[in-house]
């Protein structure tokens, strides 16, 4: 896509705020790419599976080892589920690597200027148990203690060494997530506590004079969403400027709003040498020299030739034992539609609670996608290689997690296609819809069920989940070598080991069909399609890029249908599956089918923002500078909606409504207020007028 350069400032909300709800003289500061009214709908479709589930009383809290947090490296997880009806909580744990004796926490981190999410001086300490596992095995069964059923708020469950505290010899963590700590707070609010603040989980909040009381049967109050819109803009201001005292690298840096949320070597050609992201290149007077990729001895913080040449960035998946050999080289994802996009499937390996990243574990901790940000910091963030908390970065706070998952929750499309009742326009487009949906021949369906990321409940079974498979993908960089010269360690993709039970490092060189010494099963997770026409390149090693970037004919297009074609070639089947035949008309037709799929996303993501924008001017009194964010983002989709269709010379009239469109939005950006309002009105009339030109509305 062309990149719009508009600034992202920073706004008035600080992280401290994120602990308390807001004051009534604080003034709200609104979002601009973040969505509280997405984030909102999400979070009670959550919210009706919650109590259907019991979560009012219930809940589970994955454990593991934490990239950021972990003192002591391990392989090992678990699960701990806790009972306050009964008062109870049992752990789970296996993988461990000796049975000696752990001790268990429950830990509640205290807000306050320079904390974080690690377990600190001040921080509240239950102890609730000392353990001694048997063949690699915790199992516990405990009452919870009388001091954590009174005013204790759960931010941490802590696996640690027998006889030190979970700061000095921590092991496995558990934390809740974004939706229970609102769902928490809600209730508290319920029960008659007005001044609830989003914080931990209250163990105690349902007991009421020592005895279970249910909740009332109504909702909660939930402030008419002003907590979201809270939470979402911090998040966003943490998201595109927080540095959290590192190198200078913010999220942003690699997933920047102007660009889709991703990064690629076209994107990256227009990024000054001067900017954090090419923190590894030699320059004079590096802050950073440790980081330097000819200065470090082989210990590769970026690998700068790849990343300009291919996009890829370095990833230590596995740890930062062996920083000369172990490492991955990764594109980046973007982040839009993750609340539909990362559910981890039932009855699946346990961790990761969400499936994140590009093999479905690219969180630390329990695998959280609220702990993506812990391993950011410490694996982008960083000073030096030696990745000293406190000196090298500051890793962020409960609440600055918290604010970041909801701004990353409240990105992109909240709901699914439904594919069969999607009628499209485009002759070409219909014949790919239906071969996509066709198990039979093309089996897109099978795993990208309606072209999102899950799998398809006809085969997998009821709300199947994000999925991992073995495509074979790793093996087309050693068919077909970038000729760079630079190393590209095999990647093992999810876990750590081959045979399956992800409890050792073993490389992969025993398997058959993974004997290229990768540290994993070799499979990947499934990735939305909506979104695929503008987040190329392909794949979690953007092959269709390999040859690109070293501007040679590349062995794929770096196309859509690139990546679709690489689905009928030798790799896939190496893998172990089946043969897929497609002929170069069919796929041009799946192809087509995608991008126009693209482009109505990008319509309806255009006229949100032109809404929000609307809805500001209309307000009285509004912030301008915010208002032309949302107009430019809303251009940036036009645009996006435009170069997809026109690659491929399809839709010629929708691609005139998304000219048009845009020409309003560009002329509403000044003026007279209710003359801006007037074009936003007949910029959303070109793009409902653009709907219609490649899709039958009911």
């Amino acid at each position: 896509m062309k990149a719009i350069v508009f600034p992202l400032t920073a706004l008035a909300i600080t992280a401290g705020a994120l602990i308390l709800v807001r004051q009534p003289t604080q003034p709200r500061v609104a979002t601009t790419m973040g969505n509280p009214a997405a984030l909102r709908q999400a979070y009670e479709r959550w919210k009706i599976e919650t109590r259907e589930a019991g979560g009012d009383t219930q809940f589970v809290l994955s454990l593991a080892w934490s990239k950021g947090l972990s003192k002591v490296y391990t392989q090992a997880n678990g699960e701990a589920h806790f009972d306050l009806s009964a008062r109870r909580v049992t752990m789970d744990v296996t993988g461990l690597e000796a049975d000696e004796p752990l001790d268990v926490w429950l830990v509640e981190n205290r807000p306050g200027d320079g904390r974080t999410v690690i377990v600190e001086e001040g921080d509240r300490l239950v102890s609730l148990a000392r353990v001694t596992p048997a063949q690699g095995e915790l199992h516990l069964d405990a009452e919870l203690p009388s001091d954590a059923m009174t005013d204790f708020d759960l931010d941490l469950v802590v696996i640690s060494e027998a006889g030190g505290t979970p700061s000095e010899g921590g092991m496995l963590y558990g934390t809740p997530d974004l939706f229970q700590r609102l769902y928490n707070r809600d209730l508290r609010i319920a029960r008659g506590d007005r001044d609830a603040r989003l914080s931990g989980l209250l163990l105690g909040a349902p007991f009421q004079g020592g005895s279970f009381t249910l909740p009332p049967d109504i909702d909660p109050p939930v402030d008419d969403g002003d907590i979201l819109i809270d939470l979402v803009s911090v998040g966003e201001d943490l998201f595109f400027n927080g540095t959290f005292s590192g190198n200078g690298r913010t999220c942003g840096t690699c997933h920047p709003a102007q660009n889709n949320l991703t990064i690629e070597p076209e994107f990256i050609a227009t990024v000054a040498n001067s900017d954090p992201l090419f923190i590894a290149e030699n320059r004079p007077n590096h802050p950073f020299p440790d980081l330097v990729f000819e200065l470090n001895g082989g210990r590769r913080f970026e690998n700068p030739v790849l990343m300009r040449q291919h996009g890829l960035i370095v990833e230590n998946l596995d740890g930062f034992g062996a920083l000369a050999t172990r490492f991955t080289m990764r594109g980046v994802p973007h982040v839009f539609a993750q609340t539909i996009s990362i559910v981890r499937p039932p009855n699946s390996l346990n961790p990761p609670a969400d499936r994140t990243g590009w093999s479905g574990d690219g969180a630390p901790n329990n695998g959280a996608l609220r702990d993506f940000a812990t391993g950011a910091v410490t694996q982008h963030f960083t000073k030096s290689l030696n990745r000293q908390q406190n000196v090298d970065f500051v890793l962020p706070t409960q609440g600055e997690l918290t604010a970041m998952e909801a701004f990353q929750r409240s990105l992109g499309r909240q709901a699914e296609l439904n594919l069969s009742t999607l009628a499209l326009r485009d002759s070409n487009a219909i014949e790919g819809q239906a071969l996509f949906q066709n198990n039979a021949v093309a089996r897109c369906n099978i795993c990208h069920f309606n072209a999102g990321a899950n799998g398809n409940p006809n085969i997998f079974g009821p709300s199947p989940g994000n999925r991992n498979f073995n495509t074979g993908v790793e093996f087309f960089p050693i068919n077909h070598p970038d000729g760079s010269g630079e190393p590209r360690p095999a990647d093992g993709g999810f876990g750590t080991n081959p045979q399956g039970n992800f409890t050792s490092l073993v490389p992969n060189l025993g398997n058959p069909t993974r004997p290229d010494g990768g540290f994993g099963d070799g499979s990947f997770n499934t990735p939305s399609l909506v979104e695929l026409a503008d987040t190329m390149p392909a794949f979690h090693n953007n092959i269709t890029n390999i040859a690109a970037g070293l501007g040679n004919t590349p062995d794929l297009p770096d196309t859509v249908e690139g990546a679709v074609e690489f689905y009928t070639r030798s790799e896939f089947t190496q893998a172990g599956n089946g043969a897929i035949v497609l002929n170069g008309e069919q796929i041009a037709d799946i192809g087509k089918f995608l991008r126009v799929i693209n482009a109505l996303e990008n319509r309806r993501s255009a006229s949100d923002f032109a809404a929000r924008a609307k809805a500001s001017l209309s307000s009285g009194s509004f912030d301008d500078h915010r208002v032309n964010r949302l107009l430019s983002l809303a251009i940036l989709d036009c645009t996006d909606g435009i170069e997809v269709l026109e690659e491929v010379g399809i839709h010629h009239l929708a691609r005139q409504r998304f000219h048009q469109a845009r020409q309003k939005l560009e002329s509403a950006m000044t003026g007279p207020t209710n003359k801006r309002i007037e074009k936003i009105d007949q910029a959303q009339e070109k793009l409902t007028q653009a709907r219609a030109d490649m899709e039958v509305i009911p």
